[in-house]
């Protein structure tokens, strides 16, 4: 199965301007996906962040669902591909875009047709560097941006 990133906005603008050749974005318009990723009522904008085909997996994404999680840098043990980290880099620089343009950001990560995220955490991404940025599976980020 596949790994899906849903991000939440209130920003009614075209996220598909943020589009590269290792990132594009794809529009989710169905109104009821806010209620279904369990994003805020009013962050009805849906995307689903995505490379190669619709899947969400080549990303910085790690399965510790249940386990202590923090964000740090790429370790030599995880593997983790340099297209992947890239993609990952791309997607934190979007996300703070939003963020610095006052709008707000939510971003739930699972993999395909399984059961809402394990825990909903807020996360001041001002204070998570770029390099450290990283998604788990199971995560429901509410995204600030103070500082």
């Amino acid at each position: 199965m596949c790994d899906i990133i849903q991000i939440g906005t209130n920003c009614p603008a075209d996220l598909s301007r943020f589009k590269d050749e290792s990132l594009p974005f794809c529009m989710q318009r169905e109104a009821s996906l806010s209620q279904i990723f369990g994003f805020d009522a009013d962050l009805h904008h849906v995307w689903s962040a995505s490379r190669w085909g619709g899947c969400s997996c080549q990303f910085r994404l790690y399965h510790w669902a249940n386990e202590p999680f923090d964000f740090g840098p790429p370790e030599d043990w995880m593997q983790d591909e340099p297209d992947d980290l890239a993609a990952t880099r791309h997607l934190y620089r979007c996300l703070m875009s939003l963020l610095q343009s006052g709008w707000r950001v939510e971003l739930f990560c699972t993999e395909e047709e399984s059961a809402l995220p394990i825990r909903k955490l807020k996360v001041n991404l001002a204070a998570v560097s770029e390099v450290d940025f990283l998604l788990n599976e199971g995560d429901h980020l509410v995204l600030t941006r103070s500082g």
